[in-house]
């Protein structure tokens, strides 16, 4: 019987091990470091301290498209913002995404005036509309600029981004939206593995690790 004991402590070991894994996967627990695109080993890709000589973006504002600002929390972050889904939550007392955008910003343009714009929902005719409804609301509050980094969206929603974008230009708008193939958006990826369905090259080619977050299953 004593020969059995080892092999079964080790089964049973495993066995909780997985159960522990299983059980905790979703569960984590999200660091934010300040300050850490600014470093070195960001610095000496995109030159970040040298452009600061020239500019810090100083009077430039900039829309952030995007949801989970922590704009309660975060109030001293943003110039101001607003919300255009229906969820009150994920605009005001969730800082991820949308927070970790504007902190990133923040640092590359220290100058800048950053405005939250909560557009995202679980719904893609919700999310196209209420960036059509934020590009007025761009243009009605004078803004230079207005990025957007999530999903792309299908050819339906895109007749939606489309006319957004053409307004957003025609006022003076610079648009700067991940996976949009409209010919007047810069658009941006990173440096490899273009996607099979971008329909041309990047305009800008950014290094994109985010070293401000880490993830710590717990």
């Amino acid at each position: 019987m004593r020969r059995f004991q080892k092999p079964i402590l080790v089964l049973l070991l495993i066995i909780s091990i997985s159960i522990n894994f299983i059980s905790k996967r979703n569960n984590y627990k999200v660091f934010v470091f300040n300050n850490a695109n600014t470093q070195d080993n960001y610095e000496t890709i995109h030159n970040i301290k040298d452009a600061h000589t020239i500019s810090t973006g100083k009077n430039v504002k900039i829309g952030i498209l995007d949801k989970y600002f922590g704009y309660s929390i975060h109030s001293d972050l943003y110039s101001g913002g607003y919300n255009f889904t229906e969820n009150k939550n994920d605009f005001e007392n969730i800082d991820e995404h949308g927070y970790w955008m504007a902190n990133t910003l923040r640092e590359i343009a220290p100058g800048s005036e950053i405005f939250a714009l909560n557009i995202r929902s679980n719904n893609e005719q919700k999310t196209a509309n209420c960036i059509k409804n934020a590009v007025d609301w761009a243009i009605d509050n004078k803004l230079d600029i207005l990025t957007y980094s999530a999903e792309s969206f299908t050819p339906e929603s895109n007749v939606i981004i489309d006319e957004a974008i053409n307004k957003a230009i025609k006022n003076n708008i610079i648009i700067i939206f991940i996976h949009c193939m409209h010919k007047d958006n810069i658009l941006p990826y990173g440096f490899f593995n273009i996607p099979d369905t971008y329909s041309r090259e990047p305009d800008v080619k950014i290094y994109h690790k985010d070293f401000n977050v880490l993830y710590h299953f717990l």
